[in-house]
Order: structure tokens, then C-alpha cells, then sequence
């Protein structure tokens, strides 16, 4: 939060008609992309290495408009969630590039191409 909002401010005294900043602005934000990715399939080579199969409880949060309060528990393995997670956080990734892909290419948009950078 502390630093989405100065960013509000500076993408407003961005010039987005001059081709040399969008073309930085593209570079800065597929290299952050590019960047996470790495860090998940490192991070999804090290959880395959360890295999850790103590089994755990997790909790499973509860199905929105259902009317539950409490979550439930999920018996699984560490090398279970982990994989879950970074399975997740890569599906998260792909879906924003290409949300932000097409916004950017297809719309003409350029301003999220700054603020997804940070």
C-alpha cells in the first residue's frame, strides 16, 4: 500500500507516447515475470528433491456464501502442499501475464505494465 500510491502518482508523469519507455516498461515487467517464474520452478525443483512425506493438517477455508465459520482440516503431506502452492502460484502468474498481455496489446493500455512492475 505504502508503495501503490506514490505509483498512482508517478504513472500519471509517465510519457506513454514516447516508444523508447514503453519498450522499457514491457522489458521491465516480462523480466519481473520471467523472474518469478525461475524462482517457482527453482522452488518446485527443491520441494520434488526433498520429498518430505510427513503428513500434516491444513486448514481448508470455507466455500464463500456457504454459511460456514470454521474451516475445516485437510490431511496432506508437506511435499502435498508445497506442490499445491507452487502449482498455484505459477497458475497466478501465467493468468496475470496474460491478463496484462492482452490489456496491453490488444486495448492499447499502458499504465499496467508500470504498476505491475513493482
Amino acid at each position: 500500500m505504502f508503495i501503490m500510491i506514490p505509483a498512482f502518482f508517478m504513472s500519471s508523469k509517465i510519457d506513454y507516447e514516447d516508444e523508447n519507455i514503453i519498450n522499457m516498461l514491457r522489458i521491465t515487467y516480462f523480466s519481473m515475470q520471467a523472474i518469478t517464474l525461475l524462482c517457482v520452478y527453482f522452488s518446485q525443483n527443491k520441494i520434488a528433491a526433498k520429498k518430505d512425506r510427513q503428513e500434516i493438517f491444513v486448514p481448508v477455508p470455507p466455500k464463500p456464501f456457504s454459511g460456514e465459520t470454521e474451516a475445516s482440516m485437510k490431511k496432506t503431506t508437506y511435499h502435498q502442499h508445497d506442490t499445491e502452492q507452487a502449482q498455484q502460484l505459477m497458475t497466478q502468474t501465467l493468468m496475470g501475464l496474460a491478463m496484462i498481455g492482452f490489456i496491453h496489446f490488444k486495448m492499447g493500455v499502458k499504465q499496467p505494465l508500470f504498476l505491475q512492475s513493482l
